[in-house]
């Protein structure tokens, strides 16, 4: 894995020593941006005039782009590696920090201003004398000239001081104003760099309720969805359960109808016994009447009303099996379709 970068920003062609250097590095992977990354897989090693590392800041590494800074100490060559996820980048980036320009120096006075002033006239010293007629007035007059210019060149000497001094008041003034501006220059771009740092930072902790918020949906969405399954599931043991019972009542209806059906079936038979023992005991009392009369007849006669009478049982015993064979078919026929229906 080749790891490759792009330096730009404010001091990506130097900066100033005590000031803090603001860069921006774009990672390439084999010269593809990453396509996840954070700020915690790039790490940065420093080596330069200062004897420990300065402190560096990363941020941002979306795709690869991240933003760094760093104050250093001391004026001098620093050398940037750059490690992205344990690999080390090709080469190292080469960062020049200059020193910050001192005052201008207090200048003492040499005399140039009678050069540089403007002022054409000589000096008191080389006027002629006025002519005198005694030494003493001279020597006076010679007093006074010369204490003159004295005063005159202290003055001088005291209007340079004060030039000199307005002049480096005027550039100390100066300066304090190009560092107050420099200070607010690097003031506003640290608050806007905190700006964006805080509105990165809120964005992320958005999304990250954002995120809770979705999974918490998805969990109560799928809580719910388990809910209504296990009230469907509920339902239909329910009504399973119900309609076992009422199964179970049908069947025992049914029992109850056959038990009855077969009581009266066996009443009826009883019934029909009792007629045809009292029809025979009559056809026998008539038989008894009547055997002096025609014996052979008679006996002819009771021969064919018994075959009769056996013919019409056989034939009620038989229709009364079929009837219950049927009756029990249809019932386990009933039964073996319940037990199928899920």
């Amino acid at each position: 894995m080749s790891v490759t970068y792009t330096i730009s920003g404010r001091s990506a062609k130097g900066g100033t020593v005590r000031q803090m250097a603001i860069l921006s590095a774009a990672i390439k992977v084999d010269d593809n941006p990453p396509v996840s990354s954070s700020k915690t897989d790039l790490e940065v090693i420093i080596e330069g005039p200062e004897e420990t590392q300065p402190k560096i800041s990363v941020m941002g590494g979306e795709r690869g782009n991240f933003h760094l800074g760093f104050t250093p100490n001391a004026a001098g060559q620093y050398w940037l590696d750059f490690i992205f996820k344990g690999t080390l980048a090709t080469e190292p980036f080469l960062l020049p920090i200059k020193e910050v320009s001192g005052s201008v120096p207090n200048i003492p006075y040499s005399g140039k201003l009678r050069s540089t002033s403007g002022n054409t006239a000589a000096p008191a010293a080389l006027k002629s004398p006025p002519p005198s007629s005694s030494d003493d007035t001279n020597k006076q007059r010679e007093a006074a000239e010369k204490s003159k210019r004295e005063e005159d060149r202290k003055k001088r000497l005291a209007a340079e001081e004060e030039r000199q001094r307005k002049e480096a008041a005027e550039e100390e003034r100066q300066r304090k104003e190009a560092a107050e501006e420099e200070r607010q220059k690097r003031e506003a771009e640290e608050e806007s760099e905190r700006q964006r740092e805080e509105e990165r930072i809120r964005r992320e902790q958005e999304e990250e309720r954002e995120e809770r918020r979705r999974r918490e949906q998805e969990e109560e969405d799928k809580q719910r969805e388990d809910e209504r399954r296990e009230r469907k599931e509920a339902e239909r043991r329910q009504r399973e359960e119900a309609e076992r019972r009422q199964r179970e009542e049908e069947e025992v209806r049914e029992q109850r109808k056959e038990a009855e059906r077969r009581q009266r079936e066996d009443a009826e038979r009883k019934q029909r016994e009792e007629e045809e023992a009292r029809k025979s005991a009559t056809a026998t009392a008539t038989a008894t009447v009547t055997a002096t009369v025609a014996p052979e007849d008679k006996a002819k006669k009771e021969s064919e009303e018994a075959a009769r009478k056996a013919a019409i049982e056989k034939k009620k015993t038989r229709s009364l099996s079929e009837k219950r064979s049927r009756k029990t078919e249809e019932i386990k026929g009933r039964r073996r379709c319940r037990k199928k229906t899920p």
